[in-house]
């Protein structure tokens, strides 16, 4: 149902979360420094304009977001297609929203599209619309 519903349509509208400008592949991308690790990224409310932290956990084959400080989460599997590309395959969450999007064993597909020292861009499809966001790298 939240697939088909307007205000999610409208509210997760193609385009860049995290960064005003398209960002383009790096050259000579190396991504095996990514399999493990902590990262955040922020997403901002369409209707309020508060900015939500979600911290994320890899680690080997696993993806655990945390929302709402830590209340609730989405556990996914995360296999690796090449060096930089991977899917993440849903497992559980107990964030309502994240509940109604996915199902268990729903597959989503990212590409990571640039690896600095301080964050990562991502490039993910979702809906027919493309999604390019920045994870920020915890030390």
């Amino acid at each position: 149902m939240i697939k088909e519903c307007q205000y999610v349509i409208d509210t997760f509208q193609p385009g860049i979360v995290g960064n005003e400008e398209k960002v383009t592949k790096q050259p000579d991308l190396k991504c095996d420094n990514l399999k493990n690790g902590d990262f955040y990224y922020l997403t901002k409310r369409t209707e309020d304009g508060i900015v939500d932290t979600t911290f994320v956990t890899i680690s080997n084959d696993m993806f655990l977001e945390r929302m709402k400080n830590g209340r609730t989460y989405s556990l996914l599997n995360i296999k690796w297609q090449d060096n930089c590309k991977f899917d993440l395959i849903f497992k559980e969450s107990n964030d309502p929203m994240k509940k109604e999007i996915s199902k268990p064993g729903d597959v989503y597909k990212y590409e990571i599209l640039t690896n600095g020292n301080k964050s990562l861009f991502l490039k993910t499809t979702w809906m027919d619309r493309s999604y390019q966001f920045e994870l920020i790298k915890i030390k």
